[in-house]
């Protein structure tokens, strides 16, 4: 039986923790399971567009995909002439 390990690594993405985390498992092992910590604190995002749909799009598309949306505003509409 092979005894259990525990990697840590700490990096700006959820990717980059992850990559750093397999570089260091010994050939033949796998990750059994993991634990994301984060330091808590959220981001602001924003984006323009013609639409408020096409601006929330933008800046989702701008957004690494482990990312959780907390909150969605639109800040002034688009006026059509």
């Amino acid at each position: 039986m092979v005894d259990a390990a525990i990697i840590e690594a700490e990096a700006d993405t959820l990717e980059e923790a992850r990559q750093k985390i397999s570089a260091q498992i010994p050939e033949g092992l796998q990750l059994l399971s993991e634990q994301v910590i984060s330091d808590g604190s959220s981001r602001t995002k924003g984006a323009q567009g013609d639409t408020s749909e096409n601006a929330f799009a933008k800046a989702l598309g701008d957004m690494p995909g482990e990312a959780v949306i907390l909150d969605k505003k639109v800040l002034s509409d688009a006026n059509r002439f």
